[in-house]
């Protein structure tokens, strides 16, 4: 399976000497380029390395859109690419940034890697489901067994998510413009992520 890999690095006049390394994870339905990507050159406009990755089934990544059969494999997807970033600029400090699901995923990262990273960055990291997003019961409670039954199968049970998870309007009208936007929902990995963060909220 083919994960696409982007960096973002300042200037060599304006930055002789990098700062450190920022590794970042987007959040579920997002991609690495887009709305993420001014994150990214934000960070890297301040002296650091920054790099990112497609989650498989976003942006311009392998597998089925939006659908994310194992958080554990995905965790894996990113150890693996960081690592080699790091293996690189091993002299260089290293921070994890994630939003949403890509915090959820970050936190994940460093449980695995405890002494690995020098500083974990969380925004929005979704450890549970907001409820302003959350499908109407009794659907929210059909969700697990409709992840364990049609796991692959696309439907739409709430408001998308990029409408609910900006305040500023002009962010909303840029993520419903991505040419990669996911347009249906899959069920698993809010389900997946909640399961395995459950206790650290």
């Amino acid at each position: 399976m083919k994960i696409w890999t982007q960096s973002w690095c300042p200037y060599p006049s304006a930055t002789p000497r990098l700062r450190g390394i920022v590794a970042m994870i987007h959040g579920y339905g997002s991609e690495s380029s887009w709305i993420f990507e001014l994150t990214a050159v934000a960070i890297a406009k301040t002296g650091f390395l920054v790099c990112a990755l497609d989650l498989q089934g976003h942006g311009y990544s392998d597998g089925c859109p939006g659908y994310i059969p194992d958080i554990y494999v995905i965790v894996d997807d990113c150890i693996q690419f960081f690592d080699a970033v790091r293996g690189c600029n091993p002299t260089l400090p290293a921070f994890l940034y994630g939003e949403s699901l890509g915090g959820a995923i970050a936190i994940l990262v460093c449980l695995k890697q405890a002494s690995t990273w020098n500083g974990l960055i969380l925004c929005g990291a979704m450890c549970g489901v907001s409820k302003k997003i959350k499908a109407m019961w009794p659907l929210e409670k059909l969700l697990p067994l409709a992840g364990l039954i049609a796991p692959n199968y696309r439907f739409r049970i709430t408001t998308s998510p990029g409408s609910k998870s900006y305040k500023e309007d002009w962010k909303r009208k840029l993520v419903s413009k991505s040419p990669n936007r996911a347009r249906l929902i899959s069920s698993m990995p809010a389900v997946a992520t909640e399961d395995h963060t459950k206790g650290l909220s």
